[in-house]
């Protein structure tokens, strides 16, 4: 009788199994026969299982004994012994499998151990061992956790307790959802093995899109790439979390898991792998400039060093020494606190030094770097500077005006101090700035309507030149100003991807900047305080060299006008892209800071600060500050480019990039300098009013200087006009370095440059143009002006690695010019900014692109163009 009803059980389950199959519905048991009946108490008596894909159950099923008898009630329990659903059977008499429906289908989710359980009142089926291994039927499978096969000694209970891994014969019918719904998780940050350099990480993840119902997340860390054994740490509604203590030279795995409202897992991210920092060691550091025994033109030269792996925590002693390298002892005589530079100071004139540098942290003392060598220039006096704008009391358009000077034979090697005073104020020889590298200083925050007087006097050392003689101008007075104006941060905005480790930041002002200052304060993710990281910014943009790759940086502007703050600006963040290449930008090291050189052969020089195996360089150079116009020298392979038969008397401004073949960095800081004239003319510098400034006066008083000594400079040529292409320009002739002017009825916009003669009549090239703007409109001629907006096809196209983009601006208008790939995405802003009337160029560089199509779009008010073009590689 019991092998009869054994055969009978077997026949109806398989007829059960295919049925269900059919329907893509499965079990968990299919074959598998009792060993055995017991009817020792009544029970709960239950079976663990998971799912590997999202499914539904649509029943509960036990064995039933011959002599089993009462009623029986069906439940689902999820890990936590919470009672999700229960089902009472009907008609259950009789030995056999006995199924009851749901009424609503459960659905369930992978990564969740579930627990199936029928109570039992007089006898059971099971099988001692029946679960030691997991059993399988297509997407579902029993868990073996050395504890399945549970059961509770009172009916209704969570099973929890187990005996001999028994199979108790309690099942589910399930069926696969196809096409489920899950929030969908996505890892960011650290990914791909990526090397971390810190024993504290902070994991980051996000949701495609949108998931309507709360839900919490459940990070898991393991050094196992199965992920059979992990770390887990809670979330809750956070995309991210930071673990502490992570151990040296480790590969770690790493995933997330979606947590809903009722604890379970509904759904699981990828693996992800990174490898914590290595095995403590002191890295050594590497000089970076000056080396290889090259002239320093300066007495106060800065050593510079960097680590061919990441390092952080370092502080840095250096060893210099007169003489070459086997002066150095291996005894410090300098450190710093952190910073891979250190200034020196009162080094003398043509002498040879050399140097060293290691590195300290926690594992102690790194070896000393190799020794490197250079040489001081070998000029001796200080030089009395020569002021050269603003002078002879100009009016300037601006609160913050910029003073030059220059030398009047070569002076390289020096600093300057300045003092300025107001009105009748006495000079007392005290400097109100010292140590300027350049032959330049911007002031800021100057009184508007004010006279101002100034000297400038060379520095070498403990050496100090005579204060100049002294140089007056007088600000402008405009119409009352309201106040400060909140900033417009224009790039980069809307959490877009930086992909770069360096980045400009850049903002507007939609009124005229005169008198304003910036401050920014920006983070690496944490919230911002109010308290400026950079203050006293004159430009709409600031440079930013280092950033961290996989990193969310936030930031805001503040302006600064006549002591008054404004408000900060709407924060705004930015992410850089993770795993990142990238190579790090040049440093221009000689000539900059307009220094005059005395030759029309000149080396342009500049160093790395960071690893330049396998570099080549790219350098442009231009007569033009924007660099419009400029040559470019690709694939130079050494830190230096000399250039042959440059023009007297003239200023050039020069840029350089590397690349390591595959990615090219941004473009350097631009460099200055300016070449002697000898006898010759010179090309002079716009002085005021410039940069599209707003002023109310009719008769405007416009200013130059000369960069350099212009003996031979006996009188200029000033050329005027309403438009940037001088069509029908007005050409006025004077002998002084101002020039009023009286603009006739209709003008809204002037452009004006200006170059000098001498008594041969020989005149030099025409400065770079300036522009301003007339409150009340009045006209200098009717030139051809945009009559509407225009946005160029750019050229060349296709192109490779640079294209230029025109366009033309037919009113006073907020431009804006985006670069968009073919999703969509924001790549670049080329343009932000207010301009005035006038035809434009930008330069697109896409050097850290992919080849394809792009497209570039002008916004200005209601007008939007869009076009397209190709970058191949």
């Amino acid at each position: 009788m019991i092998n009869k009803s054994f055969s009978l059980r077997v026949s109806v389950l398989s007829l059960l199994f295919f049925s269900f199959t059919t329907f893509g519905q499965v079990t968990l048991f299919t074959g598998q026969l009792p060993g055995g009946t017991d009817n020792d108490n009544p029970y709960e008596l239950g079976t663990k299982f998971q799912v590997s894909q999202v499914a539904k159950i649509t029943a509960i099923r036990f064995y039933n004994t011959l002599n089993e008898a009462g009623a029986h009630t069906g439940n689902i329990w999820d890990a936590n012994g919470n009672l999700i659903t229960s089902v009472v059977f009907v008609g259950e008499a009789g030995e056999g499998w006995k199924t009851a429906n749901l009424t609503t289908p459960l659905t369930i989710y992978p990564d969740n151990i579930w627990t199936v359980s029928v109570n039992t009142n007089n006898e059971y089926a099971y099988t001692h061992n029946g679960l030691i291994t997991s059993v399988q039927n297509g997407i579902i499978f029993s868990v073996e956790d050395g504890n399945n096969g549970v059961f509770n000694t009172t009916p209704g209970n969570f099973p929890t307790s187990s005996f001999s891994h028994s199979n108790y014969f309690r099942d589910v019918v399930v069926e696969e959802v196809l096409s489920p719904e899950l929030p969908a998780i996505a890892l960011s940050w650290p990914l791909g093995g990526t090397q971390i350099y810190s024993n504290s990480q902070t994991f980051l993840w996000y949701l495609n899109y949108p998931w309507g119902a709360p839900v919490t997340y459940e990070l898991n860390i393991s050094t196992d790439p199965a992920m059979a054994t992990y770390s887990s740490y809670n979330a809750g509604n956070q995309q991210q979390f930071t673990v502490n203590g992570l151990l040296n030279g480790t590969t770690y795995y790493w995933r997330v898991r979606v947590i809903d409202s009722h604890g379970w897992v509904i759904n699981t991210s990828a693996v992800e792998s990174f490898v914590s920092p290595p095995n403590a060691v002191t890295p050594e550091a590497v000089p970076s400039w000056p080396i290889g025994g090259p002239t320093v033109y300066t007495l106060n030269p800065t050593l510079f060093w960097y680590h061919n792996i990441a390092a952080f925590g370092l502080d840095y002693e250096i060893e210099v020494r007169q003489g070459d390298a086997t002066a150095l002892t291996g005894v410090a005589n300098y450190t710093t606190n952190g910073n891979r530079y250190h200034q020196l100071n009162g080094l003398e004139a043509g002498k040879q030094y050399s140097w060293a540098v290691r590195s300290h942290g926690a594992a102690g003392f790194s070896a000393w770097s190799a020794p490197q060598t250079f040489t001081t220039y070998g000029v001796l006096s200080v030089l009395v500077p020569v002021p050269s704008w603003p002078v002879g009391d100009p009016e300037v358009y601006t609160t913050s005006p910029t003073l030059f000077w220059y030398l009047n034979e070569a002076g390289v090697g020096l600093s300057y101090d300045i003092e300025v005073v107001e009105g009748n104020d006495p000079f007392t020889g005290t400097p109100t700035a010292t140590g300027i590298p350049g032959t330049y200083y911007q002031l800021a925050n100057l009184d508007n309507g004010t006279v101002y007087r100034w000297k400038v006097r060379s520095v070498r050392g403990l050496e100090t030149s005579d204060w100049s003689a002294e140089a007056q101008f007088h600000t402008y007075s405009p119409a009352p100003d309201p106040g400060p104006v909140v900033p417009n941060l224009s790039w980069p905005v809307g959490n877009t991807t930086v992909y770069n480790t360096s980045t400009t930041l850049s903002w507007w002002l939609g009124v005229a900047s005169d008198g304003y200052t910036f401050d920014v304060e920006f983070t690496d993710g944490g919230a911002l305080t109010g308290n400026p990281t950079v203050t006293g910014i004159t430009s709409f943009s600031h440079f930013i060299p280092l950033l961290h790759a996989g990193k969310t940086y936030k930031w805001s502007v503040r302006s600064k006008k006549n002591n008054v703050y404004s408000a900060w600006a709407a924060e705004e963040e930015f992410t850089t892209i993770s795993g990142i290449a990238a190579v790090d930008v040049p440093v221009p090291s000689w000539p900059i800071g307009d220094n005059t050189v005395y030759t029309t052969d000149q080396r342009l020089s500049w160093y790395m600060n960071g690893p330049s195996a396998g570099l080549t360089y790219n350098l442009r150079y231009s007569v033009n500050p924007d660099m419009s116009g400029a040559i470019v020298i690709p694939g130079i392979s050494e830190t230096g480019y000399d250039l042959s038969n440059l023009a007297l008397g003239t200023s050039y401004y020069w840029e350089v990039n590397s690349s390591d073949g595959v990615v090219t960095s941004a473009w350097s800081p631009t460099a200055s300098f300016v070449t002697w004239s000898g006898s010759w003319v010179v090309v002079p510098r716009p002085g005021s009013p410039a940069q599209g400034v707003y002023i109310s006066s009719s008769a405007p008083t416009l200013t130059w200087y000369l960069p350099t000594a212009g003996n031979a400079v006996t009188g200029y040529s000033v050329q005027i006009a309403d438009n940037p292409n001088f069509i029908n320009a007005v050409t006025k002739q004077t002998s002084e370095t101002n020039l009023s002017i009286l603009t006739a009825s209709g003008q809204n916009t002037v452009y004006w440059r200006v170059s000098s003669m001498n008594a041969n009549g020989d005149l030099s090239a025409y400065s770079s143009t300036s522009v301003f703007s007339n409150n009340s409109p009045n006209s200098v001629n009717d030139g051809e002006i945009p009559t509407q907006f225009e946005l160029n096809q750019n050229y060349p196209n296709p192109f490779n690695p640079s294209t230029t983009i025109s366009f033309s601006v037919p009113k006073e208008s907020f431009v804006t010019i985006k670069i968009y790939d073919v999703t969509g995405t924001l790549v670049k802003t080329l343009v932000s900014e207010n301009k005035v009337v006038g035809n434009y160029k930008v330069t697109f560089d896409a050097s850290a692109l992919g080849s394809g199509v792009y497209f570039y779009r002008l916004e200005a008010g209601d007008v939007a163009i869009t076009k397209k073009m190709m970058l191949l590689k």
